[in-house]
């Protein structure tokens, strides 16, 4: 049943960003980005900060990243709502 279940949510679900949380001073699509993973009807997973560059045009280069460790001489706070909305 376990594998079942774990196959279902990764089968089905999608990392979800509802915050943006640092953009680089150089490049604001470079970006550290807090996540939820979405199950959709069954509610969200784990959540993950990643940091996201673009690459190639349409593709996006995602990475894991320690936001407690961050250079603040190359990043910017922001703390920008994205995608998650709450009703």
């Amino acid at each position: 049943m376990f594998l079942l279940n774990h196959l279902f949510t990764i089968g089905f679900g999608a990392w979800t960003t509802f915050n943006i949380a640092y953009e680089t001073k150089t490049n604001p699509e470079q970006q550290s980005r807090e996540q939820r993973y979405d199950l959709g009807a069954f509610g969200y997973g784990s959540n993950r900060v990643v940091e996201v560059k673009p690459f190639a045009g349409l593709i996006w280069q995602v990475s894991p990243v320690d936001t407690a460790k961050i250079d603040k001489t190359i990043w910017i706070r922001v703390d920008k709502e994205a995608d998650e909305k709450y009703p």
